[in-house]
């Protein structure tokens, strides 16, 4: 019998936070990691700081973390004096959450619980700002799950997440990864499943810019800021072929050319990190954000 979609959908969560339990120290320890992988996940992590920073939100301003992972940034935010709500899926993720909350003194302000990002159990517009990194690859219904956050967000405020690109460099350029064989993949995968062969891997899912625009416009939100970020690991046939330190020096080569707005290079990097705005965001402060972030879109 034909699995319903809600029915696949509950399988992948439970397949995504069986993986999340047991590699939730490795998700901990990554941020510490000099690695090039544990290199882009800082990088991220400073610049949504970075970026959280020039939204130049009021002390007390209601921020919900959708995935806080390890507490990380859930634990910096509190610390900043804001009003800080985090939840996660995986258990084993929010006890190591509540133990870093703990570890750096906010355990008494910062609220982490167990939570769905497809069903967010929080008033409709009632934080000025939603985080959510390192979530939107790991959904199994994004377009429902972003369309929650909309709900949450106040009119005036912003959703920040990132999206795993479909297009990324490393995976265009190793034939193992390339996006050209995904659909054979897939069908590979469905042959696999009728046969009976489990995949105990979480589902890991990329998307283009273009369709990342449409679901955030589905959802009633319209980007105000992106970026494309990180370049590697490198790899051939699935395995890494680069040192290191010259992954890292190329990294930060490619990143710097992005960054200046190379033509087909600023739309490869492993992630794009995008801050959204509700749609229907008042028209005051719409003029300030497009005067905030005028150029910083693409």
């Amino acid at each position: 019998m034909k699995a319903t979609r809600a029915e696949s959908g509950t399988a992948d969560q439970r397949r995504i936070d069986a993986y999340f339990t047991r590699e939730s120290q490795f998700w901990k320890s990554l941020y510490k990691q000099t690695n090039l992988y544990g290199m882009i996940h800082q990088e991220r992590h400073a610049l949504a700081l970075g970026w959280i920073t020039e939204l130049a939100l009021p002390q007390a301003s209601l921020i919900l973390e959708v995935g806080c992972g390890a507490g990380l940034l859930a634990a910096e935010l509190t610390g900043r004096g804001y009003r800080v709500t985090a939840i996660d899926s995986s258990e084993a993720m929010v006890e190591l959450a509540r133990g870093h909350a703990a570890e750096v003194g906010v355990q008494e302000e910062l609220t982490i619980s167990v939570g769905d990002a497809h069903g967010l159990p929080f008033a409709t517009a009632s934080y000025d700002l939603v985080v959510a990194l390192g979530v939107v690859p790991w959904l199994h219904s994004p377009a429902v799950a972003l369309a929650e956050m909309a709900r949450v967000v106040k009119p005036d405020g912003f959703v920040l997440f990132n999206s795993d690109n479909r297009f990324r460099l490393n995976h265009v350029i190793d034939p193992w990864f390339t996006p050209v064989l995904a659909p054979l993949k897939q069908v590979a995968k469905r042959i696999a499943r009728q046969l009976g062969y489990a995949d105990r891997r979480a589902p890991n899912h990329y998307y283009s810019y273009t369709s990342l625009k449409r679901l955030l416009a589905n959802a009633g939100l319209t980007v105000t800021r992106s970026k494309a970020l990180g370049f590697g690991p490198f790899s051939l046939f699935g395995r890494h072929v680069l040192p290191e330190a010259v992954a890292v020096r190329l990294h930060r080569c490619l990143q710097a050319l992005a960054d200046r707005g190379t033509p087909v290079l600023r739309s490869m990097g492993a992630q794009h990190i995008v801050l959204a705005s509700r749609a229907e965001q008042g028209p005051a402060r719409a003029v300030a954000s497009t005067k905030r972030f005028f150029g910083t879109i693409g």
